[in-house]
């Protein structure tokens, strides 16, 4: 039987302590020390993340070329290379999550049991102890001054409500209670942006994806971790382009985009550095732009030694052009869009058409085959004087291509509904306060009607003050004590 009961007894003590230690984390959990620690641990990890590099956005070999390798070890091992993407940052803001989620759990049934059960009587000791009162001794009767009395708080937008305790009249008046869940909604608030950040760090990705000019993909490139996604759609480019001040520097990089599904082109837009195209949950942005090195089309002028007029033809890459009006077929052999000679090797210096030159391929009807170079600074150059014609370089028109930064975002409604809502949460907090004013109307030994008035704010003390006063001098008609 002893033991028997020793046994409950130590069941009951394990319990006991099991509870109090469940009830001593989730009030550590809840606690405003753990959510500023945890603030302040995430504004110095947000800090680490802005000045170390950080993977998705370095550039191919700029971690290798800035830290040392014992550094780099260090830095990756702690996950500070993509520090926003690193299961310690993910639980950081888990915790504050929860830190907050706890918090308002705990408070919000007192501060709403307040709200529904405001204290409407005060005794003259309690009311004389309000930051702001007054008491006045008024010839008015008791009915008239409590009919006043009730008049003038409605009148400033107070709701009021009426008890006669002990031969005496308390008439309460409050206004802007609801203010206090101000705090509720700002926390509220901060859990959806911490939601809405969480599901894009953990399901969301940014990718690049590098288009020319004509070209489609679904195939994109996860920034920093040399992987492919695969969209369950194509994005091609129809064109793409500049415009620049006018001392040369660029104004905005544009592109047009199509996206096209099973086949079909299902939409298209014109977007801008800042005007991303949204599709399927993706959102596409204008990243970088530039020439691919190839040209896109060519304009030729040709001519034949008899004196002809010229005539300008239209050469595309891949194409071979028959000229009829000569009796010719042309194609490109070679394309060089900035021209310079090393030693004997052909090279270009840049992808800009700045010196820009052609190899062709040239065959008329009787089987006679040339080769010449045109170059578009040198009109009278031609490698091969034995060719009966003139061919001149006029215009060169670039290919070029459109650098695509891709995301997936699915937590993004849920950080603007966020946003929206602690915009009015401040918005409250800031221009609302919870207003009281206590009247307590009592006759005394004279048979005058003794008025004693106070009042309080949580916020804006200052405007309530100047209400207050304004009340206050409703009652200068009697004597004030």
């Amino acid at each position: 039987m002893n033991s028997q009961v020793q046994t409950i007894g130590e069941t009951a003590s394990t319990i006991k302590l099991s509870q109090s230690w469940l009830d001593a984390s989730l009030k550590y959990l809840s606690s405003v020390k753990f959510g500023i620690g945890l603030m302040m641990t995430l504004a110095v990890a947000t800090i680490l993340g802005t000045l170390i590099v950080q993977t998705p956005m370095a550039e191919p070999g700029q971690i290798e070329q800035l830290y040392a390798p014992q550094t780099r070890q260090i830095l990756e091992g702690l996950g500070l290379f993509d520090v926003f993407h690193s299961s310690w940052f993910i639980a950081l803001l888990g915790l504050l999550c929860l830190n907050i989620t706890f918090a308002s759990v705990d408070r919000f049934p007192g501060t709403w049991e307040y709200l529904r059960h405001p204290q409407r009587e005060l005794d003259e000791k309690s009311i004389e102890a309000l930051p702001l009162n007054v008491v006045y001794c008024l010839k008015a009767g008791r009915l008239q001054l409590e009919e006043k009395v009730r008049d003038l708080l409605q009148t400033s937008g107070f709701q009021t409500s009426q008890s006669s305790p002990a031969g005496r009249t308390v008439i309460f008046g409050e206004k802007g209670k609801y203010s206090r869940l101000a705090v509720y909604i700002v926390h509220a608030s901060l859990i959806l942006i911490l939601v809405g950040a969480l599901i894009d760090l953990i399901f969301g990705f940014r990718a690049y994806l590098s288009l020319a000019e004509g070209e489609r993909s679904n195939q994109i490139e996860l920034r920093g971790k040399n992987s492919v996604v695969q969209l369950p759609f194509q994005i091609g480019c129809n064109a793409a382009g500049v415009e620049h001040y006018a001392d040369g520097t660029p104004k905005k990089w544009w592109s047009d985009l199509v996206i096209a599904q099973n086949g079909e082109e299902v939409s298209t837009k014109h977007i801008l550095v800042n005007d991303p195209m949204d599709y399927g949950g993706i959102r596409i942005f204008q990243s970088s732009f530039g020439s691919s090195g190839n040209q896109r089309e060519l304009v030729l002028t040709l001519k034949d030694q008899q004196g002809s007029a010229p005539l300008s033809v239209t050469l595309r890459p891949g194409e071979t052009l028959s000229v009829k009006q000569h009796g010719l077929s042309m194609g490109v052999l070679q394309f060089i869009p900035d021209f310079v000679m090393h030693g004997r090797e052909i090279h270009s210096r840049s992808n800009e058409p700045n010196n820009p030159a052609l190899q062709l391929e040239v065959t008329d009807g009787r089987g006679s085959q040339w080769k010449p170079w045109v170059f578009q600074k040198m009109p009278a150059f031609h490698a091969s004087e034995a060719m009966p014609y003139d061919i001149r370089l006029e215009s060169v028109r670039m290919s070029h291509f459109t650098g695509l930064q891709i995301a997936k975002q699915p937590g993004q409604n849920i950080i603007w509904a966020g946003c929206f809502l602690m915009v009015a949460g401040l918005l409250v907090s800031f221009y609302f306060s919870h207003q009281r004013i206590w009247a307590l109307i009592r006759v005394n030994e004279n048979g005058e009607s003794v008025l004693r008035l106070g009042g309080s704010a949580n916020k804006n003390k200052l405007d309530f003050e100047k209400q207050f006063r304004v009340l206050e001098q409703s009652f200068s008609l009697g004597s004030r004590r």
